[in-house]
């Protein structure tokens, strides 16, 4: 029972790291569409 737990404890945070991985990359994904915006003006 103990190891489950670790084990589900270890998917949740990789879960979050690829969570976090994902916000970065839709961030910079909008800071260029910003950019790209922005020289069309």
């Amino acid at each position: 029972m103990e190891a489950e737990l670790t084990e589900a404890k270890v998917q949740l945070s990789n879960k979050d790291k690829d969570l976090q991985a994902k916000d970065v990359e839709i961030a910079e994904l909008k800071r260029r569409l910003n950019e790209q915006i922005d020289k069309c003006r």
